[in-house]
């Protein structure tokens, strides 16, 4: 196994998938940061990419056997420490066809299956202009707009930063905008995996600013940019976050190429949460509560209390649900509006125990 110092475009016909291009193409021009180690430097067949931060490709071909096992190596002994180190700990493992047989043995932590989708733009919707949320202006992402004192900076200055080489290098070769509202940015969208012809989109929302239309409007105005710069922009995004998918509709992107990824961390709390989310969402909510549990004898959690007591309560055990419930409130959780609305509770409204519980948490 060697690395790749250079010439990236080697393996450029390795990255296989429309998901895959934006990648491929933002490593080759340096807009991306990345490691790349391959089976041979002058004709490459098999490829191993991290980009130093939570996403791993496995590309090429993967009979191997003997790369395959230096790159487990690579993993277990060097990567996996200084990921951890870097608070890069969660993993999504992309790969081309061939490689899914592969991946448990060359990874070696527990790994979920979970489904992306990536939507290629199509043409604009909305006129965004017009729907931005009273009170609030769009604006675009510089250096002066992050000296500007606003609040959350520093989240979107940590979004750049994982996916840029630099600060410098973002506001040399990259673009985003964000949504300011009352003295604080509120939502942003930048772009990631850039290259001369395509872009990936990183987007996100103050939670509790969420379902007001910050979102729509911010993309929107981040694809008309593009548009001005004949950038192509792809929306990729976890099957299952149904938000993210209606906000990518609505500014204009259309049909999506569906693809598979493997999902872990190298930290146990971490893994248990992620094995609680898969089963949640295949409705395996015994399973689900089960693994949540284990993640609370590392680190006891209001919101995690919460979580166990919605997925034994959609099990149909009430009794359990209520006694995380109530453990719940017990390690400060206060949001009687959330319990009192939550779809996922209402079997528990007749019981003794949940009148007494919501008295306690509106005292």
């Amino acid at each position: 196994m060697y690395e790749l110092e250079a010439d990236y475009n080697k393996v450029l016909s390795l990255f296989k998938g429309v998901h895959l291009k934006l990648v491929k193409q933002a490593v080759a021009q340096g807009n991306q940061p990345a490691r790349i180690w391959v089976d041979d430097i002058e004709n490459p067949q098999t490829a191993f990419m991290w980009d130093k931060a939570h996403c791993y490709y496995l590309v090429g071909n993967e009979e191997n056997h003997r790369y395959n096992k230096a790159v487990k190596k690579l993993i277990t002994e060097t990567i996996a420490p200084e990921a951890v180190e870097n608070d890069f700990s969660v993993l999504k493992v992309h790969y081309t066809e061939g490689w899914e047989n592969k991946i448990h043995e060359i990874v070696d932590i527990p790994l979920v299956k979970r489904e992306r989708q990536c939507y290629t733009f199509s043409r604009v919707k909305t006129d965004w202009r017009n729907k931005v949320p009273s009170g609030s202006s769009v604006e675009y992402i510089n250096e002066e707009l992050l000296k500007a004192h606003l609040g959350n900076t520093e989240y979107v200055i940590e979004e750049i930063e994982s996916m840029w080489v630099s600060l410098d290098d973002f506001f040399t070769n990259g673009f985003g905008f964000c949504s300011v509202y009352d003295e604080e940015i509120v939502c942003w969208c930048t772009a990631e995996y850039v290259s001369d012809t395509y872009c990936g989109i990183g987007i996100e929302t103050i939670q509790k600013y969420q379902n007001r239309g910050f979102a729509t409007v911010t993309a929107s105005a981040f694809v008309e940019h593009c548009i001005t710069r004949s950038i192509t922009p792809h929306w990729d995004s976890w099957s299952n976050n149904i938000p993210s998918l209606k906000v990518a509709e609505k500014v204009g992107f259309e049909i999506p190429i569906t693809y598979d990824v493997y999902f872990g961390s190298f930290d146990d709390f971490e893994t248990y949460l992620i094995r609680g989310d898969y089963h949640y969402g295949q409705k395996e909510y015994k399973e689900s509560a089960k693994w949540y549990e284990k993640a609370l004898k590392i680190k006891k959690s209001s919101r995690l209390y919460y979580e166990v007591g919605c997925a034994y309560a959609l099990a149909g055990e009430n009794s359990k649900a209520l006694k995380n419930l109530k453990k719940a409130v017990d390690a400060g959780f206060a949001d009687d509006e959330r319990l009192l609305n939550d779809e996922n509770l209402k079997g528990l409204h007749r019981t003794k125990e949940w009148q007494t519980l919501v008295e306690r948490i509106q005292k």
